[in-house]
């Protein structure tokens, strides 16, 4: 979804700025140094990087994130400079999503069970430190005070994802304020297979509705 929607966005004429949290894809660091505190802080750097090269007052900027990135994106929703955000699939209720796969750990790190499908390009072992987990209750907090009041917020969710229910969608939008929509995608799971065109489709939309 993300390729298709990147290219929607350039043709439409918008910068797209992409990394990758930590211990993901390209960036340093292992899976299992991922924390939300640490996610928190990768993608507040990123977006001082684009207030210091474009008009940090402009209001120009427009956040997208799926998944756990929807859920980071939602701790900056209401940042002024922000025009708008499209949080896809996202996890609200953290404590009730990622305490359940909390395991004795060894070492200070927990095993993340076989049959739990792996999201994205993981560097290193399929595990995850104490301090994720530790951090979840007050994640969760700061996350839901960040994201009420928050306007200009599309919420897309699959009605199939059997990842993240669309109950986790469904509280968020009574967290937020006008102007906001939810989508939800029919038969769309948590990668919106099959719905990748209409998926992006309706981001670029939403985009495009603030940005122009």
């Amino acid at each position: 979804m993300f390729g298709i929607l990147r290219s929607l966005l350039v043709r439409s004429g918008i910068d797209v700025y992409m990394f990758d949290f930590i211990g993901s894809g390209k960036s340093d660091g292992f899976f299992r140094d991922k924390t939300w505190s640490k996610m928190r802080q990768n993608l507040g750097d990123m977006l001082e990087v684009i207030f210091k090269k474009h008009d940090a007052q402009s209001g120009r900027l427009a956040l997208i994130g799926r998944s756990v990135g929807a859920s980071i994106a939602g701790y900056y929703i209401a940042d002024s400079r922000i025009a708008c955000s499209v949080l896809a699939s996202p996890v609200l209720l953290l404590t009730e999503q990622f305490a359940p796969y909390r395991s004795p750990s060894i070492d200070g790190y927990v095993q993340m069970p076989a049959s739990l499908e792996r999201s994205g390009q993981i560097k290193g072992d399929w595990m995850l430190n104490e301090q994720f987990f530790d951090e979840l209750e007050q994640a969760q907090l700061q996350l839901c005070d960040a994201v009420t009041g928050a306007a200009r917020v599309l919420v897309m969710h699959g009605d199939g994802d059997p990842k993240v229910k669309t109950k986790h969608s469904e509280a968020l939008m009574q967290l937020l304020a006008e102007p906001k929509q939810y989508v939800g995608v029919s038969d769309g799971d948590h990668y919106y297979t099959g719905h990748e065109d209409e998926a992006a489709q309706t981001t670029v939309s939403w985009v495009l509705k603030y940005l122009t």
